[in-house]
């Protein structure tokens, strides 16, 4: 998809793109409590 397009798809849907922000951040959470849970073991185990 090129960029136009994109900001196109943008103007014409605010709910979508909330929605997508919405998912990334909770997947960047969910990558960080993983990293901590990790860091966690490898320090208990060390």
């Amino acid at each position: 998809m090129e960029a136009s397009q994109l900001v196109a798809h943008a103007a014409l849907s605010p709910v979508e793109v909330r929605l997508a922000l919405h998912a990334a951040c909770s997947v960047a959470d969910l990558f960080d409590a993983l990293l901590a849970f990790f860091d966690e073991q490898a320090l208990s185990q060390a």
